[in-house]
């Protein structure tokens, strides 16, 4: 949720001062530092008098001083964040954006001097930013030999054609700067530039895309989106920039309600329309001072004199960021069809079971019985070696699993927990192989190991300390083994790795998916948590540090079992709130916890995800039960969330959903801080923008109960004006162009947005509709980059379970 104000020299409201929700932001169209960067003067006049009568001529005196802005190169650490990330994926309406932690950044420089000078009315909501953000594909930075040559004539690198690097740019020495004028190509570079002004480095980064599309990006176009004779139009990256105040507040920097502010750029070129394979992009974020000193537009676009063939002029930009990202193809699949897709297809967490005829044997069913129950079949070995096939299922069940009355505290292998299945003849191996998993975790962590031989021996001293001398025959006897003590470091080892494997932690996936057509790609599962496998995995792991006396074939000490109970019960009262201390092995499932451990949850695997960019992309909320309802006291944590492959997430809840019953609601989201910025649904053919609801006030007299609902839903054909989508046929007025395909009929070479001519309709459709809809929700008097900010958001969709 983002509100949209600005910001001009004048003093910050009361309201700008507050701090937003957890979660929420505030888009601000800009933020002027007190004094941009260049050289000023300061002038003093002082007269001094001894008599009031007699005055003596005032003293003048004057001093410069330089505000000092970056200009060639960043300031270390100034990038926050970029999207898309380098090297990963996005779709083609994506607009990459980049956010920097310095919110007064992009105006800290003159950008335009045209709009300094011809300041307009609504200049105090207006500021153009003096950087950009543009993409390329790698062809269209690409220089040949002869284009090095040329460019580079007159420079200290001409002996030596640079190479250029793998985003395209060039490393060019600032004393070649004006030099490069000399050359083929175009530069924003006076001869006056001052070169060691916010240089810390004695070279930076340039880029020479072609000068056909230099004109066709930097073009001031008309109604119909045709390009107009004349100077640069850098004026429409003014609502590309813009400031968001966002609440830090569960970030792990920020514990407290914390304002912070971030400028953010956003680029105005989409990627391509053509094709069904994945295309490679570049980003430059460019430095906009000078460029309205290459005019007038259009630039010869060939060299004059080259010989044929003819080579294409070229314009350089100093090149500050960059980044690469691969463009998905148009018929990609976005999140809005991923959700619909994972809603569709949701179900339990179990193996796919093939087709089968409907006339089965008892085995059969038998069979097929286990498949539905989460079982699928591993190869095992009998005791004396030979291979055979066993059941196996994994701590996470579709259906559930009551506790069984069985004490895994007795076993001191595993092997007694495994269970023979008469009817199919194979032998059920899934406690016995909980159990050995939770003694190998146990013997893998020395810490464990050491803290619970020691801890073993703290419980069995006070018996020996006690009967004196001699041979002791068993164990302490005390009706209280777990008498209060003094706080130990070794309980607090154990603890930790005992909440682990309630947890699950450290469990190989293998055993959370015995069976790869569980979790097929793009598909979400739900599952219950056998407590019994959680039992067999924890007593597996207290079962090391175990005492043996008597025959050489040590056979076990009766009251080592009553050490081992007493370790279990000990972490059981730690674990959760017992009424009867008898029932805590049997009914886990029912008693009220203390330290909430895992009941439910789900795999959700999808390439939405996308693990390696955003670790949290999708966030996951469980939308509490209303007052009243059936199960009023239902509250569902989330334990767990974890990204646990690329492109699989895991999720863990504190209770399962009643037996009769299901969740309430369950929300899957992108959040707020991880959204990026969308044109619309764009093709070859024709662009369709929905148009969201704004608002300009936080307190509005009426709250909109439909926020979700377009303002106006707008349809561009390729070639003509665009026309709103509604039925009610109130709206008949016809559209600017705001999309400029191609150079050429049939080419989709530009892809350019007119964003100054997109935000005056979106403005100009607010202030219709919002009045209609509520007198005070939107009272913007102009487009500004906060309107436009929030209307380029990508729209946040969600899917709701329940």
């Amino acid at each position: 949720m983002a509100t949209s104000t600005h910001r001009s020299e004048k003093p910050e409201t009361e309201e700008e001062n507050d701090v937003a929700e957890p979660g929420f932001g505030q888009n601000i169209s800009f933020e002027r530092p007190g004094l941009v960067g260049g050289t000023y003067a300061i002038q003093v006049q002082q007269t001094i008098s001894k008599d009031m009568l007699e005055k003596e001529e005032p003293k003048n005196d004057s001093q410069h001083f330089e505000v000092v802005a970056p200009r060639f190169d960043l300031p270390t650490d100034s990038v926050h964040s970029i999207y898309p990330e380098q090297g990963h994926e996005a779709t083609h309406d994506t607009l990459p954006h980049i956010v920097l932690n310095d919110s007064t950044l992009p105006w800290e420089r003159t950008g335009s001097d045209q709009a300094k000078g011809h300041c307009t009315d609504d200049y105090s909501k207006h500021a153009v930013p003096w950087m950009a953000l543009l993409i390329f594909s790698p062809d269209e930075l690409r220089l040949n030999d002869v284009e090095k040559a040329g460019i580079f004539a007159h420079t200290s690198l001409n002996a030596h054609p640079p190479k250029q690097s793998e985003s395209m740019a060039v490393r060019v020495p600032l004393g070649d700067l004006v030099k490069l004028k000399e050359g083929t190509a175009s530069v924003p570079f006076d001869d006056q530039v001052d070169l060691d002004q916010a240089a810390t480095e004695p070279s930076t980064n340039m880029i020479f895309p072609k000068a056909s599309l230099f004109n066709r990006l930097f073009a001031a176009y008309d109604d119909n989106g045709q390009p107009q004779p004349g100077t640069p139009d850098i004026s429409r990256h003014r609502l590309l920039a813009h400031v968001v105040r966002m609440n830090t507040r569960g970030t792990d920097s920020d514990k407290v309600d914390t304002s912070r502010e971030f400028s953010v750029v956003i680029a105005n070129r989409i990627g391509p329309l053509d094709g069904d394979k994945a295309s490679e992009m570049i980003v430059h974020f460019v430095s906009l001072e000078g460029v309205e000193s290459l005019n007038p537009l259009p630039l010869p676009e060939v060299v004059p004199g080259s010989s044929s063939p003819e080579q294409p002029a070229r314009v350089g930009l100093v090149s500050l960021h960059s980044w690469s990202y691969t463009c998905l193809p148009p018929n990609s699949l976005n999140v809005k069809q991923t959700f619909e897709n994972l809603a569709r297809t949701a179900s339990m967490l179990k193996p796919i079971i093939p087709p089968h005829s409907e006339h089965l044997d008892d085995a059969g069913k038998r069979m097929l019985n286990r498949f539905e129950e989460g079982y699928t079949i591993v190869r095992s070995r009998t005791p004396t070696g030979e291979p055979t096939p066993a059941l196996i299922r994994g701590p996470l069940t579709p259906n559930f699993v009551a506790p069984l009355e069985r004490d895994f505290l007795s076993s001191n292998s595993g092997v007694d927990l495994r269970i023979f299945d008469e009817k199919l003849d194979m032998m059920d191996i899934t406690y016995s192989s909980a159990w050995s998993l939770g003694r190998s975790l146990a013997l893998a962590n020395e810490g464990f190991t050491v803290s619970l031989t020691r801890v073993r021996h703290e419980i069995l001293h006070p018996g020996t300390s006690e009967r004196g001398g001699g041979w002791k025959t068993t164990t302490y006897d005390d009706d209280d083994l777990t008498d209060p003590s003094s706080s130990s470091s070794d309980w607090s080892i154990i603890l930790r790795f005992v909440s682990d494997l309630y947890h699950l932690v450290n469990v190989p996936s293998r055993y959370l998916l015995p069976g790869q057509s569980m979790l097929p790609r793009e598909s979400l599962r739900f599952f219950f948590v056998d407590g019994n496998w959680i039992d067999a995995l924890v007593d597996g792991a207290l079962s090391l540090g175990y005492l043996y006396q008597g025959s050489l074939e040590g056979s076990p000490v009766e009251d080592g079992h009553v050490v081992r109970r007493a370790l279990k019960t000990s972490i059981d009262r730690f674990m959760f709130t017992i009424d009867d201390p008898t029932t805590v092995h049997h009914h886990h499932h029912h008693r009220s916890s203390a330290a909430a451990v895992p009941r439910y949850g789900f795999f959700l695997r999808s390439s939405v995800i996308a693990a390696a960019q955003f670790p949290d992309l999708i966030k996951v909320s469980v939308v509490e039960q209303p007052s009243g309802g059936d199960h009023p006291n239902l509250k569902l944590l989330l334990l767990r969330h974890d990204i646990v492959a690329e492109e699989t997430m895991l999720g863990f809840f504190s209770e399962a959903p009643p037996v009769e019953g299901e969740l309430y609601q369950m929300r899957f989201e992108v959040p707020a801080h991880q959204q990026f910025f969308s044109l619309g649904s764009v093709t070859d053919q024709d662009l369709e923008v929905v148009y969201k609801r704004q608002y300009t006030t936080t307190k509005p007299e009426v709250e909109d109960g439909s926020r979700n609902v377009p303002a106006a839903i707008i349809k561009w054909p390729r070639d003509g004006k665009g026309k709103s989508m509604s039925t009610n046929g109130n709206d008949t007025r016809e559209r600017s162009q705001v999309f400029i395909w191609g150079s050429k009929p049939g080419l989709n070479d530009v892809r350019l947005v007119l964003v100054e001519k997109l935000a005056a309709d979106v403005h100009a459709t607010l202030v219709k509709e919002m009045a209609e809809l509520g007198s005070d929700w939107y009272e913007e008097t102009t487009a500004t980059s906060a309107m436009m900010a929030y209307q380029l958001s990508s729209r946040s969709w969600h899917l709701q379970i329940g």
